[in-house]
């Protein structure tokens, strides 16, 4: 293939997309501009997935224009072609370069395969329709982005990420406490964002030591295929390193901030959502100290969505808080003063929303609220009064239920020789029969280094024979997934899962209820993020803890210190970090000496009191009630849980996978394999490759094993399969026959599939209002309608194949009579598009319209909303209406029966 700029192609991978136009192309690549959904894609050239398209004499064309024109001359011109045209109507003549042809067209419809005698499988049909139906059915739920998530269905995260997700450029400061899934939330709301079309282009700017992490949860929660641009990367691939080469990029800090040419091409790019963590350790806006914040404000400020996480909003102080706060909304947060004397009100606005819940008497309610309305109303009004409420979302522990409760087991073990080896120590003879105490029960063991894993899980399997794996960074990722997954099988699995310090991060065993301490952590958040891999929502069981401690020893001090300091066993300790800071110094020297001090002890003791009542007079309990709406969260839980539809999804994925060359198998324990067969009729698909997936439809058995992919109406695998049927001509042609006592030889019957075509961009989400549900249709030639008498599923059962030589005599004799059915057939589709086209109108308005307005209202009642949300509403509600008005019905696909 031969490409140059101004040349029109087809994607027939895409046809959706409508024509495209040559815009670049290389020695490698070319790159085409679609303006009918306003895309580019880049392909490359050993590879591309196009088709050049070429007119003849006697086709129509489309002038951007509109005027429909008819080719009498194609006219090489350079690379390019011109076509000679001519207006019918008018027998005007013109000179038509290609680029000037309407980017949306329509090549090889069912008619012109039928016509043609090209026909598929008769059953393909029925798959064809099928599909039509689940693709319509997704397009048009409110729950895109939430459905195919590996996360339990918990109710403030799944409010947090539908509230904020939902928004066209969100900006939000996420800041739930530790172990409420900061994370997660920030994963389903770029879910959201990415499906409907809202981002392209995602960065995510981490700590170094959670990049693992991020890449994990990213891909196994959301299967979300982020690439990690590093310094390994940039000297891998010198001058062709490029941020703009993935979609979805994950960078850590230390490569921002030392690597100043890669920054600047950071800042180069155009990035439709940002997403930094650990905000608070950064000096982000106006307080900007080093190359790191200032880039990441420049880059914070030009995307249109950010999100910042943080579980510690307040820690570097109010002025802090505050400028995260003006760089997600300018216009809100402009006044520091004003902003400290807004929190000062909290307290009172929150009694007065206690009261009005007991259905007392209040008074002092501000004078722009209607002291009649009902007491919900007002107080949805003073909530709605609270500023930061559609900026920051911050859910507490004690808000939120589910939390399992820490059980201590402190074992006192005599000291070792220094000379002994971990095999031979007391420690791991203890462990060991520890492990055969606790039989059956799974076991999470953590260290704090690899060495020592290594060497406790060669004991325990070689000399103890206890089943157990090891979990430590000289692993591969794959081979850290199947240790976990060995772990998590109930039946034969592990009984021990020995880890490094890697296994308290990002990992969840919640099915364990016994965590090993082997050896303690040198930091308080170590310690939390331990106890954290079983300390979690959906933990069903007490989480007990053991920890082997030697008397006078540094672990002793620390244990104590742990224990008695700061309670960091027992209860979830998030003001650890805090003590740690001001008195770690002081507990190194107690570790030296073997012996914690009373003075350290009371000291910690006090600091621990004094902090906590400083978190509990600071908890923000008026912003709980922004962040957390249980009633709302109940709904969205139960709209997921029916739009899953589990069951409907086994079946049809039967037989989409068996069509398309997917083979499938039964598994262990309620699991599906994968595996592309040698007559898959695509290219490749995400995640399958020829060694295939093992799947589960089970959210449950998803959530246990990291290993399964989890199988949802959104999952890569499922959607994709779902285009190429939609894309291609897969049964969108056949003809067949069918014996039935009932039907008199020699009835035909024609068959149809229509749609209402929109040509769109993605972010419209048009199939969100205008229905995209297939209209089928069944008549005879005579004119009789069977659609209602005839399901399209029993007709395929009765029908039986013909051959392409009897099916070219049908279409032969029959073609008029044909092309009259069709052309009947096409009228009733038009008038049922303008019948959809009417209440979709009316759906975008009702939707849309009153958005804006509740935006612009609570935006006037206390500035919180921005000004360009309100706008980018009433952009997206015109640009909707406009893209719906021309919609137009679109044959997807023909049956003729013939009847013997």
């Amino acid at each position: 293939m031969t490409f140059d700029i101004g040349q029109r192609w087809i994607s027939h991978a895409d046809l959706e997309l409508g024509l495209g136009i040559c815009v670049e192309v290389d020695s490698r690549r070319v790159t085409l501009l679609y303006p009918s959904a306003e895309e580019e894609r880049t392909y490359a050239l050993d590879r591309a997935p196009l088709t050049r398209y070429e007119l003849k004499a006697g086709d129509k064309l489309t002038h951007i224009d509109g005027r429909v024109l008819e080719v009498t001359e194609t006219c090489p011109l350079g690379n390019t072609l011109s076509y000679e045209a001519v207006e019918p109507e008018t027998g005007d003549t013109f000179s038509v370069h290609e680029q000037f042809i309407a980017p949306e067209v329509s090549v090889n419809t069912p008619q012109d395969r039928l016509l043609n005698n090209q026909l598929d499988k008769i059953g393909d049909f029925q798959l064809r329709y099928e599909t039509l139906i689940e693709r319509a059915r997704y397009q048009a739920s409110n729950s895109s982005g939430l459905i195919g998530a590996r996360t339990s269905l918990l109710s403030h995260q799944l409010f947090v990420a539908s509230e904020v997700g939902d928004r066209l450029a969100p900006r939000v400061l996420l800041a739930d406490e530790v172990g409420l899934g900061k994370t997660i939330e920030a994963g389903l709301i770029l879910s959201q964002q990415l499906m409907r079309g809202r981002a392209a282009r995602v960065l995510i700017a981490v700590p170094d030591p959670l990049l693992h992490q991020w890449l994990v949860e990213m891909l196994r929660r959301f299967n979300l295929q982020f690439s990690i641009y590093d310094d390994a990367r940039c000297e891998a691939e010198e001058s062709d390193f490029d941020f703009a080469n993935d979609q979805l990029v994950l960078s850590p800090w230390s490569f921002i901030e030392h690597n100043e040419s890669a920054r600047a091409g950071l800042l180069e790019t155009d990035w439709d959502f940002v997403i930094v963590d650990e905000a608070h350790h950064l000096n982000l806006g106006l307080d900007a100290q080093n190359d790191l914040d200032t880039a990441l404000t420049q880059l914070s400020q030009k995307s249109r969505g950010l999100l910042l996480l943080t579980a510690t909003p307040g820690q570097s102080g109010i002025d802090s808080h505050f400028s995260r706060l003006q760089l997600l909304d300018p216009d809100r947060f402009s006044d520091l003063a004003r902003f400290i004397d807004e929190q000062r009100q909290f307290e009172d606005t929150f009694d007065l929303i206690e009261k009005l819940r007991r259905d007392e008497d209040v008074e002092g309610l501000p004078a722009d609220i209607d002291p009649s309305q009902p007491a919900d109303q007002i107080i949805q009004s003073l909530v709605d009064q609270y500023g930061t409420g559609r900026v920051l979302f911050r859910n507490s522990r004690k808000s939120v239920s589910g939390f399992p409760t820490r059980v201590l087991h402190q074992y006192d073990l005599p000291e070792d020789d220094t000379s002994l080896s971990v095999a031979d120590s007391h420690r791991t003879k203890w462990l060991a029969e520890l492990l055969k105490q606790l039989k059956s029960q799974k076991v999470l063991v953590i260290c704090r280094d690899k060495t020592t894993a290594m060497a406790l899980e060669h004991y325990l399997h070689l000399q103890a024979g206890i089943r157990c794996a090891s979990f430590h960074e000289d692993l591969s990722l794959l081979e850290r997934d199947r240790a976990a997954a060995y772990f998590a099988d109930e039946e034969s699995g592990a009984r021990a899962l020995i880890c490094s310090e890697i296994g308290s991060e990002g990992r969840n065993f919640q099915f364990s209820q016994h965590l090993v301490c082997f050896d303690l952590p040198h930091h308080p958040d170590l310690l939390e993020q331990r106890i954290g891999r079983l300390d979690r929502i959906g933990q069903r069981g007490d989480v007990n803890i053991h920890v082997p401690v030697t008397p006078n020893t540094t672990e002793s001090v620390r244990f104590a210190w742990f224990n008695e300091g700061i309670n960091g066993f027992e209860t979830s300790c998030s003001i650890g970090h805090l003590i740690f800071d001001e008195l770690g110094d002081e507990l190194r020297v107690c570790e030296e000496k073997g012996r914690l001090s009373d003075e350290l002890l009371t000291r910690t003791q006090a600091l621990r009191e004094q902090l906590n009542q400083q978190m509990d007079r600071g908890r923000d309990r008026l912003l709980e009630l922004t962040s957390h709406n249980p009633a709302r969260a109940s709904e969205l839980i139960a709209e997921i849980q029916s739009n899953e539809r589990t069951v409907e999804l086994q079946r049809f994925t039967d037989s989409l996978f068996d069509r398309l060359g997917i083979h499938t198998e039964e598994g262990s324990e309620r699991c599906l394999i994968l595996k592309p067969s040698e007559n898959l009729v695509t290219g490749e698909l995400p995640f399958l490759d020829d060694g295939g997936i093992t799947c589960t439809f089970d959210r449950d058995l998803a959530l246990a094993r990291d290993d399964l992919h989890f199988l949802t109406w959104e999952h890569p695998v499922v959607r994709e399969t779902i285009d190429v049927v939609y894309h291609s001509e897969l049964g969108n042609a056949s003809v067949a026959m069918i014996k039935a006592k009932s039907i008199k030889p020699g009835t035909v019957m024609v068959e149809t599939l229509h749609t209402a075509d929109c040509p769109a961009p993605k972010r419209l989400e048009i199939g969100r209002y205008l229905d995209q549900t297939p209209l089928r249709s069944l008549i005879t030639l005579d004119g009789r309608d069977l659609g209602t008498a005839i399901s399209c599923e029993n007709l395929t059962r009765l029908i039986k194949p013909v051959s392409i030589t009897q099916s070219a005599g049908v279409i032969r004799e029959l073609r008029p009579k044909l092309v009259s059915a069709l052309t009947e057939l096409d009228a009733r589709a038009v008038s049922h598009v303008r019948t959809l086209q009417k209440a979709a109108q009316l759906s975008v308005d009702n939707a849309l319209k009153s958005e804006a307005q509740r935006l612009a209202a609570l935006g006037a009642r206390n500035g919180s909303v921005r000004e360009d949300e309100v706008e980018a509403v009433n952009q997206l509600l015109t640009e909707t209406k406009d893209a719906m008005a021309r919609a137009e019905p679109r044959l997807q696909g023909i049956r003729v029966v013939v009847a013997t």
